[in-house]
């Protein structure tokens, strides 16, 4: 890049504001953070909103921002200070550092003055510089600057405001370090089943204190058995787009351990709720994954309760009650959690199809003793608008008992807290609910309130006198409720007798014997809200008139004199009476036989008014549209795209509306007919296509169009349907950039890094290490996936152990099959390099345009895991290796490091071992073992190998030594053990056979060999002797 302004640049003295490319940069940065004298700082500076400007606004734009906020730099930064553009919108500055202030002013400065830039004040965007800061001082001078740099920008990238600057620090580091971890381990976590559930049992007041419901807590345990707590990854999996993996995969936890235990007495009607984050709720088929797997572990509809957080409810009301409906239909029961933390609005709190509402534990946190009461208010007034409105109430984090009293008094339903329990484990659970004996039970309520005594039926006069005006129901049956003492009366039985029970009683009697047993399953959660006692009771109390409901209930055969298997239509009508201020709450039932009705009504519905109920559904516009002259005409929404009209010009409306980019290629599809012949050539599939457009505020926003036929349309016309797709779009963009964050962090850990993508046979590498590049012939340019592959295995640079594990992974045709049914691949071998082989992994991530492939080089860990799972399996008297493990090393050491010396092997034996252990016995040898392994340890390096053999013989491994320091070792070792000498036989003298590596043309098996026959000769030549094998031997 052309310099703006010269000077003398060095490192000792000066530096000149100067711009240069960034080779240029990063020399002289290295150089100056060398010297010892200065402190220096190295700054990212980024515009985080760059491609905003560069989408909306256009290129010319874009280069006008670049351009003026580098001068802008150039003009604040001190004369000892030099600058570079590192990417597109990012720039990199290394500047003297006397004081944080200083650095401060500086980037206030550079903010404050690129709001002057004529274009931004043209078109009225800001524009955004976000900073990150790493200071340079005697303690990190030797630091390499191309890793901080690509730390810098990789903070940038992940952090949480737009705007401003921050030091990049250890923290900053380490937290990014914590984030990629558990990011790349969730996939390998869920397959190792290290998630549980954890059950927190919730107490039902109003039933002795039963456990009748928990709630499902996901815990992360690890194989080593440490905990990693929710608060530490699921924050960092939704910020990544993750979440939705864990809910599900908990929400298959959660279904298996209910089929596991529904037939189990003391699991009898108990429910579980699971979370659901915000997330899920954006996936197209949530609500069909979570039925799904409901119905594959055969789960009753009302067992599972769904928990939507009170922020997320609210955020987009009309979805979210849309949602709740449909899983409600589908067997669900659905709660509101934490609610109280957010603005929920009670105006839409009581249209929303809640079964259940949790209030957040902050309600029941008071730190100063006089509001006290007035904090209590609040509670009851909530649980009171809970009960009207039909909803059982939840008081979770509840701690104290004095709490439970409270609760118990203003009539909330459940507790959930530590006050009872912890969460709990699965077998935990089950012996907590089994053995569970009620302790805040106050002994003198009586949990069930007994009917009121003394209640009469009416006689015929007053009940026609009374019910005069619901003459015109005489078909149905008519039941007087009391609501307050649970009783009913029989009014009529209807012209039919259509049903059979008892004329009078108690009303939760005849809903439990009657309805709830005789209807069909899918009605039950709608029956329980609408027509029991208690709902009965909250449409009472919030001021309903009345309550209507269709279902499907089982037939009364008067014959038979029973309920048959034959479900027919029944409406059921609840009217409230007009009553005075001191008369009590009744309502009158009507039940009615609709089946012939609901018959006339299914047969009348034609397959037009199905369709049209299907479109009232979809958030889209549908317009029929003539292709001769492209004139749309409105069929279905509110016409936003042609302004409200009923009729607009779709090639107009492209010229007016679609963004630049888009535009020619919409208007070439409709040019060439393309569209035409697909839909006419394809006819059960529509023409799909993306587009872009610019609204009235200046946003961009996305789009989609479909081109359909249907089986009546006319030759010359077809149905257009437009949605509205920039959310979608957005969180793909979301998770995108994610993904591309965690590349670039990743790709500063590796040594290698590479793009490949599997149907187009294509390789790019991204990265590579000189030696690591070299080794593996890679190409650095673009090519060939499977030619750079048998490069790769031609090239030999993988351990011919370690080959065919490699092949198995990342073969063009291995890798395509893991890839279709798993997210990543893997693979630990060892290759060559310099200094012999090193262990290294190499894993891929796949995504929706391309994998990307990591290596790792994990030697010092993978060393480090051999060298503890040897030492397990080391011999338990002598504690040294075993043949395997003693071979295993010794190959290692002679493939890992080029020879300087000579290697060494060493093979003695005990004189006259076997003589020693018939006269001595087996404890005594071992007790000789011991000792001789002992002071052979003492006389040997650390890096050298010892192993016992049988019968008294020993294998020594030298690395990197020579022949006059072996036999000082074997002098050493003879000298540090003191033999004893009992009948004129010595006890503990050895002989040594030697055999040498010269250059690294032997493998183990011979050296061995060699060894042994040295050993041979020794021992011909009598005790004590030593013997070097020499390939003159014969």
């Amino acid at each position: 890049m052309e310099t703006m302004q010269t000077g003398n640049i060095s490192g000792q003295t000066n530096v000149h504001k100067v711009q240069m490319n960034f080779n240029e940069f990063r020399q002289l940065a290295q150089r100056l953070i060398s010297d010892n004298e200065k402190k220096y700082a190295l700054i990212c500076m980024t515009i985080s909103n760059i491609n905003f400007i560069n989408s909306v606004f256009g290129a010319t734009v874009d280069n006008e921002v670049l351009e003026y906020v580098m001068n802008t730099i150039i003009r604040n930064i001190s004369s000892a200070a030099a600058v570079s553009r590192f990417s597109t919108e990012s720039f990199i500055i290394i500047t003297d550092y006397s004081e944080k202030n200083d650095i401060i002013h500086m980037l206030d400065s550079v903010s404050k003055d690129v709001k002057a830039c004529k274009s931004a004040e043209e078109y009225e965007f800001s524009i955004d510089i976000l900073s990150s800061i790493y200071v340079f001082d005697e303690n990190n001078n030797n630091m390499e600057v191309n890793n901080i740099t690509d730390n810098l920008f990789v903070s940038l990238r992940h952090s949480d405001i737009t705007t401003g600057y921050f030091f990049y620090d250890s923290s900053v580091h380490e937290k990014m370090s914590k984030e990629l971890e558990i990011v790349r381990s969730v996939d390998d976590a869920i397959k190792n089943n290290e998630f549980h559930i954890y059950l927190q049992p919730q107490h039902y007041l109003q039933h002795e204190d039963r456990v009748l419901s928990a709630e499902a807590l996901v815990r992360w345990i690890k194989k080593d058995g440490k905990m990693v707590y929710p608060g530490d990854f699921i924050p960092i999996l939704e910020k990544n787009g993750l979440i939705s993996k864990l809910d599900c995969h908990v929400m298959e936890l959660t279904c298996q351990f209910i089929a596991e235990h529904i037939d189990q007495e003391w699991f009898d009607s108990i429910v579980i709720s699971v979370n659901v984050s915000k997330v899920d709720l954006k996936l197209r088929d949530f609500i069909e994954y979570y039925t799904n797997v409901r119905n594959k572990y055969k789960i009753p509809d009302g067992r599972i309760e769904i928990e939507f957080t009170e922020s997320a409810v609210f955020e987009d009301y009309t979805i979210f009650k849309q949602i709740m409906l449909e899983l409600r239909k589908s067997g669900f029961y659905c709660s509101i959690d934490d609610f109280g933390t957010g603005s929920s609005s009670l105006n839409m709190l009581k249209s929303m199809p809640v079964d259940v509402l949790k209030m957040d534990r902050m309600f029941f946190v008071c730190d100063n003793e006089n509001d006290i009461d007035r904090n209590n208010s609040v509670i009851a007034s909530v649980v009171a608008m809970a009960r009207g409105l039909g909803m059982k109430i939840v008081a979770e984090g509840i701690e104290s008992p004095e709490k439970i009293d409270f609760l118990r008094k203003i009539g909330c339903d459940i507790i959930q807290g530590y006050v009872y329990s912890k969460p709990l484990s699965i077998s935990e659970f089950e012996t907590y609910v089994k053995n569970y004996i009620p302790k805040y039970l106050p002994a003198s309520e009586k949990m069930h309130p007994s009917p009121l005594k003394g209640y009469n039926v009416l006689d015929a006069e007053a009940v026609y006198e009374k019910y005069a005006q619901v003459m015109p129901y005489v078909s149905a049956v008519v039941i007087e409720l009391d609501i307050e003492s649970d009783m009913y009366s029989i009014v009529s039985f209807g012209q039919d007798n259509v049903l059979f029970f008892e004329t009078s009683g108690q009303y939760s009697d005849f809903f439990e014997n009657v309805i709830i047993n005789n209807i069909q399953g899918n009605y039950q959660i709608e029956v329980n809200e609408k027509i029991s006692l208690k709902g009965i009771i909250s449409a009472f109390y919030r001021g309903d008139h009345e309550i209507k409901l269709e279902l499907m209930m089982k037939k009364y055969d008067n014959i038979q004199g029973k309920m048959i298997d034959e479900y027919i239509w029944w409406l059921f009508h609840v009217c409230f009476q007009k009553v005075s201020k001191d008369s009590k709450p009744m309502a009158i039932i009507f039940i009615s036989n609709i089946q012939e009705k609901k018959e006339r009504e299914i047969s009348a519905i034609s397959a037009e008014n199905r369709l049209k109920a299907a479109i009232k559904s979809i958030k889209c516009e549908i317009y029929n549209i003539d292709l001769k002259n492209y004139t749309a005409f409105l069929v279905h929404g509110m016409g936003m795209e042609s302004g409200t009209k009923k009729s607009f010009d779709l090639k107009a409306y492209i010229e007016k509306k679609v963004y630049r980019e888009d535009k020619q290629r919409l208007l070439n599809i409709i040019d060439s007919g393309e569209h035409i012949d697909f839909i006419k050539t394809h006819s059960d599939e529509d023409y799909y296509t993306e587009y872009r457009i610019i609204n009235s505020k200046g946003k961009l926003k996305w789009k989609s169009i479909h081109f359909v036929f249907t089986a009546d349309n006319e030759k010359d016309n077809a149905i257009i349907i437009i949605q509205d797709i920039t959310e979608h779009k957005l969180r793909e963009e979301e998770i995108l950039k994610s993904q591309q964050i965690l590349y670039q962090f990743f790709s500063t850990m590796c040594v290698c890094v590479f793009e490949v993508k599997l149907e187009t046979d294509y390789f790019h590498l991204i990265k590579a290490e000189k030696e690591y590049e070299t080794y593996f012939n890679i190409n650095t340019e673009s090519s060939s996936y499977k030619a750079q592959f048998t490069k790769m295995i031609q090239n030999s640079a993988i351990h011919k152990n370690d080959s065919e594990v490699f092949i198995n992974t990342f073969s063009p045709e291995n890798l395509q099959k893991i890839l279709e049914t798993n997210d990543s691949a893997s693979s630990v071998y060892r290759a060559m390099t310099s200094k012999g082989y090193r262990w290294y992994e190499a894993r891929t991530i796949k995504n929706s345009e391309s994998n990307m492939v990591f290596v790792y080089d994990i030697d010092d860990r993978k060393m480090s895991e051999l060298r503890e799972n040897r030492e397990l399996k080391c011999n338990n008297i002598t504690g040294v290796y075993s043949q395997d493990d003693f071979y295993d090393v010794v190959v290692e050491y002679t493939e890992r490091e080029e020879l300087s010396g000579e290697h060494i092997m060493i093979m003695a034996q005990i004189d006259d071992f076997d003589n020693i252990k018939e006269q001595k016995g087996i404890e005594y040898c071992d007790i000789l073992l011991c000792n001789y392994v002992k002071c052979m340890q003492k006389s040997i390096r650390k890096d050298d190998v010892l192993r016992k053999c049988e019968n008294g013989m020993f294998m020594l491994f030298l690395k990197n030594t020579g022949r006059a320091n072996v036999e000082k070792l074997i002098s050493k070792i003879r000298n540090g053990f003191e033999c004893e000498k009992e009948d004129g036989i010595e006890y503990g003298s050895f002989c040594a056979g030697i055999s040498t590596i010269n250059k690294n043309d032997k493998d183990i098996q011979t050296l061995c060999e060699e060894a042994r026959e040295a050993l041979i000769t020794a021992r011909k030549l009598g005790a004590g002797s030593n013997y070097t094998y020499s390939d003159t031997n014969e």
